[in-house]
């Protein structure tokens, strides 16, 4: 199992349910706001996987002895 990295303190079932909803509405929040950079970044990345993934290929193909 993992350890994490940060030690949570103990809180109460009312301080949880709080935190979590506070967590939740953050996230949405920053997704809201930087969704396009997001998308961007993730779009951006997979092109450049692609990419490699054509290089990797014609690499292959110029080992090729016919």
């Amino acid at each position: 199992m993992n350890n994490p990295i940060l030690t949570l303190p103990d809180l109460d079932d009312e301080a949880v349910l709080k935190l979590h909803d506070f967590l939740y509405e953050l996230l949405e929040a920053f997704e809201t706001h930087y969704s396009y950079q997001i998308q961007r970044h993730r779009k951006d990345l997979r092109i450049q996987l692609l990419q490699n993934e054509l290089e990797n290929l014609f690499e292959d193909d110029d080992e090729l002895s016919f």
